[in-house]
């Protein structure tokens, strides 16, 4: 008799995201890895001023958090995984990241092109439509700040938003 738990859904695998202790996104990730689970962890590459030298260091794009790409029954086993707190819900449901969205992190971070994360979805702005370059075919929110041109990409599944540099040429209202 089926309970309903094990549907087709809950056996197709997911994108996931899932809070991490805080500064153990890459022990997590390896240690996912190592284990033959499928992880995304998006780096970028900072620059850190100490009192002796400065140092580029890869930091997480989005701070404690990591994308796991699995079936939705195995929630559960990957909370055991040390490091990981929880994953993210939403409405308390499970929040899904589509293959779309990875595919344009991934996309965005290939290009080495400023970016800066903000909490939240932003409410303000202007709808675009972007009709070349990288970003051709996609849809966000235009903001204009510092004399330099951003694109706010809404990653609507984890409530965050990136501010992306783009060439004002490509947008079109």
């Amino acid at each position: 008799m089926n309970n309903g738990s094990n549907n087709q859904d809950d056996l197709t695998p997911k994108w996931y995201p899932f809070y991490t202790r805080s500064r153990y996104e890459k022990k997590v990730y390896e240690g996912l890895i190592v284990n033959g689970y499928e992880a995304y962890l998006p780096l970028v590459k900072s620059e850190r001023n100490w009192s002796d030298r400065k140092k580029i260091v890869e930091m997480p794009l989005f701070t404690s958090y990591i994308f796991i790409r699995i079936p939705k029954f195995r929630l559960f086993d990957v909370l055991k995984f040390p490091g990981i707190v929880r994953f993210i819900k939403f409405n308390n449901i499970p929040a899904v990241i589509r293959d779309s969205e990875i595919d344009l992190i991934k996309n965005i971070l290939s290009q080495k092109t400023e970016i800066e994360v903000i909490d939240g979805i932003l409410e303000q702005g202007t709808e675009i439509f972007i009709s070349s370059g990288i970003f051709k075919g996609y849809k966000g929110r235009y903001l204009e700040s510092k004399g330099k041109n951003k694109l706010i990409i809404e990653i609507e599944s984890i409530n965050k938003t990136m501010l992306v540099t783009i060439n004002k040429d490509s947008i079109k209202i």
